[in-house]
């Protein structure tokens, strides 16, 4: 287990009414998130669970989006310094966050990086509207750089793309 946190920037577009996010980066991801003291494993492998179906509607006034829980099981690999080679299956409870009227989505039964808390009360994990603590399809490159991150070599956000 590593010690890991997630800052997002976040931020409303003033009359505009949009979301502007931070580009999600899985080394920014580890960066700032290690920095918490929350207790974090990182892991590479499936978040299973039926889908929790279509959320529940906004507020009539139609400004906040309904954040929801709901449990799911994580199958994979937990992240040593020598890559993601620790078994770790473990109950998970997914919370989706929203902002308004955008909510996060969290990739289910299919091949993920996430960052799931350890707390008192079981693993969790939660996802934005911006991201950053589940990464779908993670790229080798990806993988390669969460490793060198946990051996504490370089470990820096890529650039955003224009």
């Amino acid at each position: 287990m590593i010690r890991l946190a997630l800052t997002l920037s976040l931020c409303l577009a003033g009359q505009a009414n949009a979301l502007s996010c931070m580009r999600p980066d899985v080394a920014r991801s580890f960066q700032f998130a290690n920095e918490s003291d929350k207790l974090f494993v990182l892991a590479h492998g499936k978040l299973i669970a039926p889908d929790p179906g279509p959320r529940q509607r906004p507020e009539k006034n139609g400004q906040h989006g309904a954040s929801r829980s709901y449990d799911a099981t994580f199958e994979g690999k937990g992240i040593s310094p020598r890559g993601f080679d620790a078994p770790f299956t473990a109950p998970v409870t997914i919370t989706e966050t929203c902002l308004s009227v955008w909510c996060g989505k969290a990739p289910l039964n299919q091949d993920v990086v996430v960052f799931i808390e350890k707390s008192e009360t079981g693993y969790l994990v939660e996802e934005g509207p911006c991201g950053g603590m589940i990464f779908a399809a993670p790229s080798p490159t990806d993988l390669k750089r969460l490793t060198n991150c946990m051996r504490g070599k370089k470990c820096e956000p890529m650039e955003p793309q224009r």
